[in-house]
């Protein structure tokens, strides 16, 4: 039986188990916003183990750990791998895919191109940092050009306050804009000030 976010009763205990059980615990706040996503449909074709054993998987894979692989795991918990595997591909349907892998590159690279422009302005330099090198190879130029100028021209409140956009624009990316605001409540700022 499915309550109103559409989960089977008693999903909510299976769900930390499945994750204790593989070793997957900070999956579960994600694989609990994936199930609700997903909605009554997985909760009523799938016993709690299959469901929660699919919602880690999908949110393994929105994470930055690495990915809960079915065929192991559905052995570990005891449950049908092809079960899991279709039930994985039910709540996919529900929610928008993660941004691509360059998108989610572009922003951690500008977002640490920022943390060492700001290390460096805290420690008092004058001088930027060299942002160069691979490490920074798809980082938004418009913040590798910040790298040329004084540190004394920075404006660090700003740049912190961009920091804060491009990390959340990261979990928008990172796990798709359903299950962002399921787990947030709404999208990221756009407030460009």
């Amino acid at each position: 039986m499915a309550d109103a976010d559409g989960q089977a009763a008693g999903v909510e205990a299976p769900i930390e188990a499945v994750a204790a059980a593989i070793d997957a615990t900070e999956t579960v706040e994600i694989a609990r916003g994936a199930l609700a996503c997903a909605g009554a449909t997985v909760a009523r074709r799938f016993e709690p183990p299959v469901q929660a054993l699919a919602g880690v998987i999908v949110a393994s894979q929105r994470t930055i750990g690495p990915s809960v692989p079915a065929s192991r795991s559905a052995a570990v918990i005891g449950v049908d791998e092809s079960a899991v595997s279709h039930a994985v591909g039910l709540i996919e349907e529900k929610l928008t895919p993660p941004a691509p892998g360059a998108r989610r590159r572009r922003l951690r690279q500008t977002i640490v191109a920022i943390d060492e422009l700001l290390d460096a302005k805290d420690r008092g330099l004058e001088n930027p940092p060299r942002l160069h090198g691979p490490a920074f190879e798809y980082a938004d130029p418009r913040v590798l050009a910040m790298s040329t100028e004084s540190l004394t021209e920075l404006d660090g409140t700003e740049l912190r306050a961009h920091r804060r956009r491009l990390e959340a624009d990261l979990e928008v990316a990172r796990l798709g804009v359903e299950l962002y605001v399921h787990l947030h409540g709404d999208g990221p700022s756009r407030d460009r000030n």
